[in-house]
């Protein structure tokens, strides 16, 4: 296969997933809300050096699965990019998004050992390919860098100066629906990620934009509680939560 252009294909080098920087995953905004001072008992905080994420059962979250979005231009309509975008895309789930970023984050491993060997573990690439190995073993002449906040790569994105970014399904929908339709338009992202999907396509169409399959992979909000908490007062959901306990004191980034 001919090499093409350099790519910039940190979806293909599975950690820097991880490390680019995306900007703020999960933040795809929303107004704040006031509510009447709750009538339940208040539970107290129960210290612990674990955390557990209450279940979503009410949907609040927006989906921020991982994406690949693409240069629609840059890539001349070669679908072999985005297939093979779209099979390390298949091998992600949270679970293993966690433990790529621990394993950069906190074992202080370099994101090229740690994208080498998973590559090489899910049979992605060629075991002397680092980095973007799954382009490269295709015979594409890829590279990598690391990149700023959304404001600064969507628009090299957009120019092709940079021909694919990791991106998070929500939140870039909600940032290119404020730049198409204004900074108060109505949400297009949703907890359904099929027609968070469909509303980024269309966005993204009109940008010049082309998107692979999402990951099952999210890295998205939460609500935690201490395991110690969750234990104590008996809470899984944010319902059990409401229903359970008054005076909650929360915090946020």
């Amino acid at each position: 296969m001919r090499a093409h252009r350099s790519i910039l294909t940190a979806l293909a080098a599975a950690v820097l997933l991880l490390t680019a920087a995306c900007g703020q995953p999960g933040s795809s905004g929303g107004a704040a809300s006031t509510h009447a001072k709750s009538t339940l008992a208040a539970c107290a905080p129960v210290p612990g050096d674990a955390l557990v994420v209450l279940g979503d059962d009410k949907n609040l979250q927006t989906v921020d699965n991982i994406v690949p979005a693409i240069n629609t231009a840059a890539i001349a309509g070669d679908s072999t990019i985005v297939s093979l975008l779209d099979a390390v895309s298949a091998t992600l789930d949270t679970k293993t998004l966690i433990g790529l970023n621990k394993a950069v984050d906190v074992d202080r491993q370099t994101s090229t050992e740690v994208a080498s060997q998973y590559l090489q573990s899910h049979g992605l690439a060629a075991q002397d390919m680092v980095g973007a190995g799954v382009l490269r073993a295709a015979g594409y002449n890829a590279t990598t860098q690391t990149i700023g906040n959304r404001e600064t790569y969507i628009p090299a994105l957009l120019s092709g100066a940079l021909t694919i970014v990791p991106e998070y399904a929500g939140t870039l929908t909600e940032f290119l629906n404020k730049q198409a339709n204004g900074a108060n338009a109505p949400a297009l992202a949703s907890p359904n990620l099929a027609a968070t999907m469909k509303a980024l396509t269309k966005l993204g169409k009109a940008a010049g934009l082309t998107f692979g399959a999402p990951a099952a992979a999210q890295d998205q909000n939460a609500f935690a509680v201490t395991t110690a908490f969750a234990k104590k007062h008996g809470v899984k959901t944010l319902s059990d939560l409401a229903k359970t306990c008054g005076g909650l004191v929360l915090g946020g980034p």
